[in-house]
């Protein structure tokens, strides 16, 4: 009888140290995860180059990713990522804004770390508002062929390709905007976005193009 008992308790400890190594290997993994991607918990951005027309003429072009980069005619900005922060530099070497990743979002500040932008991310739709509480967002849906701009659960824009350019335009014409990208991305509808001033929504476009 005490030997079945030993037995027993032998492979009850052994399941519970197997338990325990399991859970360990699911910690070491995150760990290498959040590594690879600069110890943050957002995952690492793709590289796209895109170019943003205004009235025909370039606006800016567009690198994203993990070292992101912006010119424009009147400015240029760089930009690396590390750990769960990207800033982004003028040539001059000049703080000009700033990105402060969580888990599902992001913020846009400005150099004192006032908040201009936040950003929730979930699968292929982005919200973007001017406070913390994520309140009366713009919406970013990719739907099918095209990229819808919702704002308190009204459309009010749609954003397609141009078949006689390849360029992404509005529905509305918004700002006579044309975007140049390789594939529909939501990342493409934010230069058409009311309100917003057009350096943000430059800045927004790089971040949420990434992604």
């Amino acid at each position: 009888m005490k030997t079945m008992i030993s037995i027993l308790l032998g492979f009850l400890i052994l399941g519970c140290q197997k338990d325990k190594d399991v859970t360990k290997m699911i910690e070491e993994e995150k760990k290498n995860q959040l590594t690879n991607s600069g110890n943050s918990p957002v995952p690492a951005q793709k590289s796209r180059n895109i170019k943003i027309y205004q009235n025909g003429e370039i606006l800016a072009e567009i690198t994203t990713g993990e070292s992101s980069s912006i010119k424009m005619k009147n400015l240029s900005l760089s930009s690396k990522r590390k750990d769960d922060k990207k800033k982004y530099y003028s040539v001059d070497g000049k703080l000009v804004f700033e990105i402060k990743y969580k888990e599902g979002s992001f913020k846009l500040r400005d150099p004192s770390g006032k908040l201009l932008r936040k950003v929730k991310i979930k699968e292929e739709k982005f919200k973007i508002s001017d406070n913390e509480e994520n309140l009366n967002p713009f919406e970013l849906k990719q739907k099918e062929d095209r990229i819808k701009i919702v704002l308190n659960e009204k459309e009010i824009d749609k954003i397609q390709k141009d078949p006689s350019t390849n360029y992404f335009v509005s529905k509305e014409n918004s700002g006579d905007y044309s975007v140049e990208m390789d594939s529909l991305h939501p990342g493409a509808g934010v230069i058409f976005l009311p309100t917003i001033p057009v350096i943000e929504k430059i800045i927004l476009t790089a971040e949420i193009a990434g992604f």
